[in-house]
Order: C-alpha cells, then structure tokens, then sequence
C-alpha cells in the first residue's frame, strides 16, 4: 500500500518551501504558556531563601543547604533575584488550582525580567493571546529554560498525550509528505511492513515519530505533475472512507467501492449516511487513535486545499471528525495548552483557521 513515495521527486524543482510562520506556532505558544503556570509553583520554591523552610518568611536558627533551584539560577543571578524579588511580594496570589491560573501571572512573577525591552505596558506573556503574538523569539525560550527546565521542549516538542504526527499535520507544505497521513488513514496500525523504511524504531511512542531522512522533506521544493494530482485525489477518497468504514479494508471490493461512493455522495450533499458512520467510528476510537484522527483528516483539508481537489470531502472530512471529538479535546486541552480567551477551544480555533483559510 505504501507505494510511490518517491524521495527524489522531492527535491527536483524549485517550488513550495516553508512558510514564514508555522501554523502550529499558535498552539505551540498556549503549550509553552501552561507550562510555565503550571511550573510557577516549582519556582517560588527555589525562590525562597534555602533556610525557609516553612514557606512563609519564617528562617531557621540553622541554614539549610542550598534549595534545589536548576543550575540556571546560579547562571543567570540578576534574573534569579528579579524573580525572588517578584514572589516575595506577591508569592501569595498564585492560585493553587493551576487551570484557573491566566497567563497574566506569568507577567506578575517572570515580567520583570523583560520590563522595558517589550512594549506594550509590561504585558509580554497576555499579549501571547491577547494580541495574537503567536511565538516567543528563540533568546527568550533559552532565556527562561535556564530558569523553567523544560519550558522550551513544551514549544518545540507536541504535548504528551497529543499524536506525535499533529504538529506536522499543521506544518507541511510538501504534497508528497502529506500521503503518510492518508496511508495512515487506511492503516492505523502501521502494519504493513513499508513502514518500517519511513519511521524511526517504536521506542514508546505511539505512533513512532518519522525517520529523520523522511521528516526533513515536509518543506522540501516538489514537483506534482497531472496525473500525480488524480492519483491524490483518489488516495484522499480511500482514506475518507477507510476512516468513515474501517471494516471496508478487509471487504470484499464492491463494499470498498461502496464505501468510497457513500463518503463522496454524502460530501457531496446528495446522502448523508457516511455522517454517522464516521462520526460512529471517530467516537469508538480510543484517545490516541482520535487524536490521529484528527491529524489525518487536517493534513488531508490541506493537501486538498494545495492541490485543488476534493475540497468537499476534506471539508466535511475535517468538519466530522472534528465535530465528534470537540469535547475530548477540550478536556485534554486543559491540561495541555492555556485557555484561550473567551472560553475559545485552542484545537478548535486553529482547525476553524485551517476550513477557512488556503495555508
């Protein structure tokens, strides 16, 4: 099945190239923001001085060793004063339930390290999601990794428990890269054994992340002839309807035609039985397999939109999927990505972005 996934083709013409701005930037910011609230904790810990050991101003007679604050504050001692300073006048207003915690916390305990070097009244971190400013420049997540361990793989690298393929969905602009997700599509498992030259050895992770020959192409220049166009559309049109019918895999072929006509017709708007059918098997899924649900039928609106064809059926694809697993997202968003203004979904908002707008 995973035929024709050709890595010279990709590189033999000047076209296509990354975008200025990934669209996976916006979420990237929300994971990067939650997990500096959710860390703010940790850091009024080594705030304190190492002999406060009841966490309130109160010393003991005989100092404590030094606290366990990461080897970055010994490195970076103005910004580790500036934040001593910042929570030992305000320590007190962190609210103990870390979802209720907005980003606005981040500019009272870690803005004066930026105060006067930003603009916009002192308001770096809500300005992350009140004006739009979608990523944080790379001196900066340096800069505050020292000080938050692991801030910096929470922007660079997808939250756990989201698929490992989700970014990249967002993120490619090379055709030929998006045909893995369709592929996945019709084999969620992974089974067949041309995958094992595409992906890196499962070390855990579920799915395994693309080997780093095949990863480093989602950008690369590419050449779609004609009949390199029919081709995706077909491919498109079996993914769509192996997702809406999975037992059509191993069916007879009139039921895999049958099932390929139901998806088309209904995105069509001449039936609508596919509907329920996906939305049945999205929702029987367990969480990983929804999640890649997802990614698949994102990158799959995309390659639809880049090549002009089976816009209808990607569009009801997406809309679908995304439809039936609204709530499943919202709960992992929470624990995941900070909340958007307005109670928006963050997933939500960016697929909304993807049906509306030609990236």
């Amino acid at each position: 099945m995973l035929e024709g996934f050709e890595p010279t083709v990709l590189t033999s013409a000047p076209k296509g190239g990354r975008p200025a701005r990934l669209p996976s930037s916006r979420l990237r910011n929300l994971a990067w923001l939650r997990h500096l609230l959710d860390s703010l904790d940790s850091v009024r810990a080594w705030s304190r001085p190492a002999s406060d050991k009841h966490g309130d101003g109160r010393v003991e007679n005989t100092p404590t060793p030094q606290s366990d604050a990461p080897p970055g504050w010994l490195e970076r001692p103005t910004d580790a004063a500036l934040l001593k300073q910042a929570f030992s006048i305000k320590g007190g207003d962190l609210p103990s339930d870390k979802l209720r915690r907005s980003p606005a916390l981040l500019d009272d305990f870690l803005g004066p390290m930026f105060a006067g070097s930003e603009g916009g009244g002192g308001r770096y971190f809500s300005d992350r999601i009140l004006r739009g400013l979608a990523s944080p420049d790379v001196g900066r997540l340096h800069r505050l990794n020292d000080l938050v361990p692991g801030s910096r793989g929470a922007f660079e690298e997808v939250p756990a428990g989201v698929d490992p393929w989700f970014y990249d969905a967002l993120d490619f602009t090379n055709p030929w890269f998006a045909k893995m997700f369709l592929w996945r599509a019709m084999d969620p498992t992974l089974e067949d054994p041309g995958w094992d030259a595409l992906l890196e050895s499962n070390n855990g992770t579920n799915p395994p992340r693309f080997a780093d020959a095949v990863g480093h192409l989602r950008f690369a220049p590419y050449v779609v002839s004609a009949a390199d166009t029919h081709a995706f559309e077909s491919l498109i049109e079996h993914a769509a309807a192996l997702t809406a019918y999975p037992s059509a895999a191993h069916a007879p072929v009139e039921e895999h035609r049958a099932a390929i006509a139901s998806v088309v017709e209904t995105a069509a708007g001449s039936d609508g039985a596919a509907t329920g059918a996906l939305t049945e098997a999205v929702i029987c899924m367990g969480p990983e397999r929804q999640w890649m649900a997802l990614s698949n039928a994102i990158a799959a609106r995309r390659l639809s939109v880049a090549l002009g064809v089976s816009r209808e059926l990607t569009t009801w694809w997406l809309g679908t999927v995304q439809g039936s697993l609204t709530e499943t997202f919202r709960t992992l968003e929470e624990k995941r990505y900070a909340s958007a203004p307005r109670g928006l979904s963050a997933v939500d908002a960016v697929v909304d972005d993807l049906r509306c707008v030609v990236l």
